[in-house]
């Protein structure tokens, strides 16, 4: 039940371990061998996985009320969870000070984004696309107009997500590589995110502060 799955952040870390072998026992964790190629630009030092696996990648074996629950969820990351992967859920530890503090931060980053992708007239109709990076230091909301960038020559695909702007992207052939390699990887992050219109919104700040 719900009330066995509350959990303080301690026993969620103690039980991370064994939840991942069951998960991958049950196959609803598979493992993809790969290997990476490291470049270093504009300072960064970014990594591509090859993980040729992908190509073909293998589907868990589940019974029918099992492929009509999957059926009906969209989003992994939103209930119902698969049991197989929710560890559990975090009991409030009384650091609510914590939580406010970084969804008062989330939600100013969250206006930027908003503000950023209204200055741009070719936007897509819909909600905001972003991808969030956090750190120990900062939060990072980072508004894009697509989830893939195309390479020219040869139309392959490449997903970009929030490791994408950590400066880690996956490629699931030898010929993919090949043609990442030859591209600017600054370029694939601008192609898929938006240009900065910080100087924009500094200017309509003060003009509402008057």
């Amino acid at each position: 039940t719900l009330a066995h799955s509350i959990m303080y952040p301690a026993e969620i870390i103690r039980s991370i371990s064994n939840k991942f072998i069951d998960a991958r026992e049950c196959g609803e964790l598979v493992f993809f061998p790969s290997t990476v190629w490291k470049h270093k630009e504009l300072g960064v030092e970014f990594e591509i996985r090859l993980c040729p696996s992908l190509q073909k990648k293998p589907v868990a074996a589940v019974d029918s009320f099992r492929q009509e629950k999957i059926k009906d969820q969209s989003d992994a990351f939103t209930p119902p969870y698969n049991p197989s992967l929710h560890v559990g859920d975090l009991q409030d530890d009384g650091t609510d000070y914590i939580v406010l503090v970084l969804s008062s931060a989330f939600l100013s980053l969250l206006d930027l984004v908003v503000s950023t992708v209204r200055h741009d007239p070719d936007y897509r109709p819909g909600k905001p696309s972003y991808n969030v990076l956090i750190t120990l230091e900062h939060m990072h909301l980072i508004p894009r107009k697509q989830d893939v960038y195309i390479i020219p020559e040869t139309g392959y695909e490449v997903s970009v997500n929030a490791l994408g702007f950590a400066g880690m992207l996956l490629v699931k052939c030898e010929e993919e590589l090949e043609a990442l390699k030859n591209q600017s990887l600054g370029k694939v992050l601008r192609s898929v995110g938006l240009e900065s219109v910080h100087e924009i919104q500094v200017v309509d700040t003060i003009a509402e502060a008057e």
